[in-house]
This record gives C-alpha cells, structure tokens and sequence, in this order.
C-alpha cells in the first residue's frame, strides 16, 4: 500500500506531511494518544493530527485547533502509518565518500566517511573508523579506533570518543501490530554531543525516536555505559561504567550516576543529583538527592534499612552460620 493508501484507511487528511511525538505536536503531522499519562501533551490550536483509542476520545475531542481520529488501537494505526512514511529512512548510509576538512586534520587511511561528512579542524581520526552520512564533527576532537558513528550525528569540539563506541544506532521502540506481531519503530531523528564530551570505550548511545538524543557540554561517559534514545543528559553530568538510562530520560546538570545504576525510561534526574553504585531507579529524583538500593530510595533510608536488617537478621545469621552440618 501507498502512503496515501494507508492514509486513507484510517482517515487521515491527505495533505499529511509525516508524524511526530505526541509531546511535540505539529501542524499537519500525525501522532496517537493510547494512554492517559500523554492527555498533558494535547494542547489547543497545533492543527495536528491526532489518532485517539475511543476510551479518550470524548475527553480529548473538545480540545480545539486539532483534528482526532477515533480508532479502537492508535498504537498500531501510528505504527502503520510512521513506518509507512519514513520506510526509505537509513541510521546508517555507507559511502566511499571523502569528508569535508579542516585545517591540520589527521585522517587514518583505513577510515571509511559516508556523505556530507563535515570534520572542524584538528580532528583525529584513528584505524577503522566508521562514520555516516550528514554528520558534523568539531574541532580539536578525537575518535579512537573502531567506532561507528551513524547517521545524522553532530559532535562538538574537543570531544574524546575512545574505542569500539556505536553513537547513532537505533533505539529500542517495540511497537505491536493487529496481530501481536513486534515492530521496530523507524527512528528519524540523530544524537547531538555539546563541547568537551568524553566517552568512553564500548559504550553506546541511541538515536531519537523523532528528535535528537542529547548529551551537553562536559558531560562524562565511562566504559561500557548504554545510554537509550531521546535521553538528554545536561551539562557536567557523569556516568560511570557499566551504568545504563533508559531511554526518554532527562538527567540533570552535575549528576553523577554511578558503577552499574540503572535508571528506567521516561525519568527526571535532578540538579546535583546522586544514583549510587548499582542502585535501581524507577521513580524520579529530586534536586540534590542521593539515592540507592533496589529499588533506589533516599541515600540515608537506604542506610538506615541496611543498618535495621544488620541488626535484626546479622546475629542469627552469624549463628547459623557457625552451626555443624
């Protein structure tokens, strides 16, 4: 089928130009609304167009200067409908293409450039270097050997990308067809790095599913850190190795996430805030809080729960412990 075509099946104006989030609508572009938790993002008079499960459609219909679609599964007319428009969409463009240069820039021959490659000056280039088509890198930056950089990137100056790095692969959007089926939602958007961005070895950093991934000026990577799409990561935050921020995350300014944390998706770290070492969170955290534990909790309860389960489980334990078999 056409894109008309599809369209056309689920009542959608013609005149249609692609899609986008819900929490960005735009004028003539399509999104869904499948939960209650996204009602906040329809706003008045964007003349987007909305596909709505009935279960909302009273409720957001009298919502004006947008057009709504009642259908019995947004989600998977969204689906139909996203793919269907950016099927030609490629993360990664290989090429034979030389990039554009800067002054003094050392290029390792065994590199490989996709198109309208644009390097600053000063940029190094190490061994087997991957890189795609439409991205930008500034001046003064380094990246090491055997890293994959896909498609639409744009990456700061003086940025330091160690080895067997992948920036740009695509995030993991599942979505569900009519027939239970697993899709892979066609990300459209790119990863942009600020200014004197480190990252470490073998870590990864997903595209956006419409926008850009973003990690700002001075933030720190470690090894082995996995960072999920539309992730924003503000200024001299740093993530320690082998943590993982799922995706749609938003982690605060000077935050520090610590060796093995796991954050869950769709999450607000706040300013000068602290995850510690392997805590699991899954709620957001505030300004200037620390937190640990699984499920993390305030550094200090975590602290005061420990020392409790010391006390009231430690002496038999030791006990037990000392008995003969």
């Amino acid at each position: 089928m056409t894109i008309a075509d599809i369209l056309k099946k689920y009542r959608i104006p013609e005149d249609a130009k692609g899609t986008t989030g819900v929490h960005n609508l735009s004028e003539k572009h399509v999104t869904y609304l499948a939960h209650s938790q996204y009602l906040k993002f329809i706003v008045p008079n964007k003349g987007a167009y909305i596909l709505v499960d009935s279960k909302f459609y009273d409720k957001v219909s009298k919502i004006e200067g947008n057009t709504y679609i009642e259908t019995e599964n947004a989600i998977v007319a969204f689906l139909e409908i996203h793919n269907s428009f950016h099927k030609n969409v490629q993360s990664f463009t290989p090429d034979e293409s030389k990039p554009k240069t800067g002054k003094a820039c050392n290029i390792d021959p065994t590199a490989r450039f996709g198109k309208n490659v644009v390097l600053g000056d000063r940029v190094t280039i190490h061994p087997h270097v991957v890189i795609g088509s439409d991205v930008t890198i500034g001046d003064d930056s380094k990246i090491f050997a055997s890293s994959t950089i896909y498609d639409r990137v744009r990456i700061g100056k003086r940025n330091i990308i160690d080895s067997n790095v992948s920036i740009g692969g695509d995030g993991y959007r599942i979505m569900r067809d009519g027939e239970n089926k697993i899709h892979r939602l066609i990300h459209i958007g790119g990863v942009m790095f600020g200014d004197d961005v480190e990252f470490g070895n073998s870590s990864c950093v997903d595209r956006g599913t419409f926008g850009d991934t973003i990690l700002e000026d001075r933030v720190l990577v470690d090894n082995m850190v996995h960072i999920g799409h539309n992730v924003h990561i503000k200024t001299n935050s740093q993530l320690a190795a082998s943590s993982c921020i799922g995706g749609s995350t938003v982690i605060g300014r000077n935050c520090w996430i610590g060796i093995g944390a796991t954050i869950s998706n769709k999450l607000v770290i706040g300013d000068n805030a602290s995850v510690l070492i392997n805590a699991v969170v899954v709620r957001d955290v505030p300004e200037n809080e620390s937190v640990s534990g699984f499920y993390a909790m305030p550094n200090m309860a975590w602290r005061l729960v420990v020392k409790d389960q010391a006390r009231r489980f430690g002496t038999k334990a030791a006990k037990a412990m000392k008995k003969p078999e």
